[in-house]
């Protein structure tokens, strides 16, 4: 019998101990309880390889903004239809401008020798212009008893309201203008006496050329009066106004002293922020036609009476006054009395405070393009005889 070689040994060990590493036996499955079903376990999940990290990025470098102000808003272009006026001003409507003038509380809104305001009106748009104004909302223009006569016989504080326009805020003397005399303004009522005049506040403008206004920058409208007779808020016209809803537009200033401010510190002095002074510019296209004007009933020509009594008919679009005029030579007018604003175009006028001998008489109309007509002149006899 051979016996076992004692070198196979090892060898033998060494091949079963391999199979046991290289091939475990499978673990018995878990037995369910008893009355409940087995679950299959997901596989088990291979885990991924780690992923590389990112470069790292380079960290920007740090940069100083200065403290710039914010540029102006871009106003809108102004919208206008085919041959007709262009209003500018800080409301998009005229009529916004209904506050201040006509009675009540006028928050401090004359305007006279001692109270100026600068209003900032937008630049000119490109358009067919041929003619430019700048104007301003007036009323409640204050009265005064008559030297040596009683308190019920009373006349307007007797003064002028001038306007200028600039494109920064200064003012030569070039570029100021008369806007209006006080005796064209309506008046404030009187509590105790009945006045001829009182009325709405109205709108006056006055021709300027069209190279004084900016198309690239704002407009800077200056109002004061150099007359030291409306010094004071009891002597002084209220200028209208609207609202405010925006930026402020408007200035005033006190101790004006008859002048527009000298220096921009004076200009903008005082910010209007409760209200928005009635000041605009209008651009008004060339026009050849005008208000046609007649007579419907001429003055009495051999009749003397108390008053002289004509009544117009006036045709054409947006009349905005109608007035009755005189002449002693047929050359030179003069306006009679106040304009009326509205039909019937009715005009009475004392004879007695007419020169007296001939003159000639006629009624004039102007409308929103600042075009006048006028109606045929006719002769008449004025004064005692």
């Amino acid at each position: 019998m051979r016996r076992w070689a004692p070198r196979a040994l090892p060898a033998f060990a060494f091949v079963l101990f391999s199979s046991c590493v290289t091939a475990p036996p499978p673990k018995p499955s878990a037995k369910p309880a008893p009355g409940k079903r087995a679950v299959a376990l997901p596989p088990a999940k291979t885990a991924r390889p780690a992923a590389k990290p990112a470069p790292l990025a380079a960290k920007p470098i740090p940069t100083v903004t200065l403290a710039v102000p914010p540029a102006p808003v871009a106003e809108p272009e102004p919208r206008f239809p085919p041959g007709a006026p262009l209003y500018l001003s800080s409301k998009p409507s005229l009529n916004d401008f209904r506050f201040l003038a006509d009675g009540g509380e006028t928050y401090g809104f004359s305007v006279g020798y001692g109270r100026s305001w600068v209003a900032r009106l937008p630049p000119v748009p490109a358009g067919p212009w041929a003619r430019a104004f700048i104007g301003a909302k007036l009323g409640a223009m204050k009265t005064e008893r008559k030297p040596g006569r009683p308190d019920w016989d009373r006349r307007v504080v007797p003064g002028e309201i001038v306007a200028a326009v600039s494109p920064e805020p200064s003012w030569p003397q070039s570029r100021r203008y008369s806007l209006t005399r006080t005796e064209d303004i309506p008046l404030a009522s009187d509590p105790k006496q009945p006045l001829d005049g009182v009325g709405e506040a109205r709108w006056f403008w006055v021709e300027v050329p069209l190279p004084a206004l900016s198309s690239a920058t704002p407009n800077f409208v200056a109002l004061f009066s150099p007359d030291e007779t409306l010094k004071g808020e009891d002597r002084s016209p209220v200028l209208a106004g609207a609202r405010s809803g925006g930026p402020v537009q408007a200035w005033w200033r006190d101790k004006a002293e008859g002048e527009p401010p000298r220096t921009s510190t004076e200009a903008f002095q005082f910010p209007a922020v409760s209200y928005s002074p009635a000041v605009a510019l209008k651009l008004v296209p060339a026009r050849s036609t005008g208000p046609v004007v007649t007579l419907r009933l001429p003055p009495d020509r051999s009749t003397v009476g108390s008053h002289l009594v004509v009544w117009a008919a006036v045709e054409g679009a947006d009349v905005e006054a109608v007035w009755l005029e005189s002449s002693t030579d047929g050359k030179i007018w003069s306006r009679l009395g106040r304009p009326v604003f509205a039909a019937p175009y009715f005009f009475s006028e004392p004879r007695d405070s007419l020169p007296r001998g001939s003159l000639s008489l006629r009624v004039a109309a102007r409308d929103i393009w600042e075009t006048v007509g006028t109606s045929p002149a006719v002769n008449v006899k004025t004064g005692r005889h």
